[in-house]
């Protein structure tokens, strides 16, 4: 586990970035520019580099900075709909 406010800590993840083929940010939006480095940075590091960055509602959207679960994804994208009669959580309590 990285401690990313350890400046050694986050040294070594600069340098695994110089090798790496992936990043991938899973945090929300500001979070990598926080523990790590602006995506600009990061690529200037390594110009070959896949940066991929998942969020619940992109990078800069007016919800892009809320709180989400995978049930509030499911809910937002109308999958708990077509799949109310399959889960069994749903069978007891209804939408």
């Amino acid at each position: 586990m990285i401690d990313y406010s350890n400046p050694k800590q986050q040294e070594i993840v600069l340098k695994l970035i110089t090798t790496a083929d992936v990043l991938i940010d899973p945090y929300p939006p500001g979070v990598l520019e926080k523990i790590i480095a602006s995506p600009e940075r990061i690529l200037e590091i390594n110009p070959k580099l896949i940066l991929l960055r998942i969020t619940s509602f992109g990078q800069d959207s007016e919800r892009s900075k809320t709180h989400t679960t995978n049930l509030d994804i499911a809910a937002a994208s109308g999958i708990i709909f077509f799949q109310r009669n399959k889960l069994r959580f749903f069978k007891y309590y209804s939408l």
